[in-house]
């Protein structure tokens, strides 16, 4: 699961909860994204449900639906900004829709009525490239379900992947986009293998696999088997050179 569909999924569980408990008159409609994709993208196909006449407020929760502001303006909108690595590294997107949608999110998120930003960083990044309002955008941090990502037993975990008990196992999870820097990640296991040959680097994302000696290519992983996986590990490795909020490192650190 991606880092924006995550924070989707626990927003929405979250909010419901809170309105049940407080017993808030509250109506929330969620807008989901089809698995199928149109114009070769899961937010264009969000475009085509996208609605407003009676809402009070929408909330995009990714920057990059900021756009359908120039299809219909609701009466109060806010998105959540993550990142805006596509503007800095501008080669990464492949795909036609993507690239539309980068031409038209910077122009959108200046007409926004409300940012939320996951960190301070993305705040002052959207006062740096875009020249938003500081006033405008509110930082709200990312978090971690401590139900799920806690510390378990490291054996138990092992075992449960198929990995060897007695080897030690180094966790790098991300995709093979050029800012995560998995370059990096491989040079700094091949300078840890040179001393400790007994240690293997598990590779997980949705990516292409690296074809190494001592690595392991663990691919999707699904969500509920994550915390699993960060308690296999003995060390997590982190080489990405711009984050919005880097939530793995959290996830890493829940899990012990």
């Amino acid at each position: 699961m991606s880092g924006i569909r995550k924070y989707e999924d626990e927003l929405y569980k979250n909010m419901i909860k809170i309105i049940q408990k407080e017993n808030l008159d509250i109506e929330i409609h969620r807008i989901q994204r089809d698995a199928n994709k149109f114009l070769g993208s899961t937010v264009a196909s969000w475009f085509l449900k996208y609605r407003c006449d009676k809402a009070d407020l929408i909330h995009a929760t990714s920057q990059v639906i900021a756009p359908v502001i120039f299809i219909r303006k609701p009466r109060r909108f806010m998105v959540t900004v993550h990142d805006l690595a596509p503007l800095l590294y501008p080669f990464e997107i492949r795909d036609v829709s993507e690239k539309i949608q980068w031409i038209f999110t910077p122009k959108a998120l200046k007409r926004i009525d409300k940012i939320i930003a996951i960190s301070n960083f993305t705040k002052n990044e959207l006062i740096r490239l875009l020249g938003i309002e500081k006033d405008k955008i509110t930082v709200v941090h990312q978090g971690v379900d401590h139900s799920l990502y806690k510390p378990m037993d490291k054996i138990a975990c092992k075992k449960f992947f198929g990995l060897r008990d007695d080897e030690k196992h180094i966790l790098y999870v991300a995709s093979n986009l050029y800012h995560k820097r998995v370059d990096l990640a491989e040079a700094v296991f091949e300078e840890i293998r040179k001393c400790k040959e007994d240690v293997k680097l598990l590779k997980a994302g949705y990516s292409e696999k690296l074809e190494r000696e001592g690595i392991i290519n663990m691919g999707w992983i699904r969500e509920e088997d994550m915390p699993k996986l960060y308690n296999s590990a003995d060390v997590y490795l982190h080489t990405s050179e711009y984050e919005g909020f880097g939530l793995p490192v959290l996830e890493a650190m829940a899990c012990g």
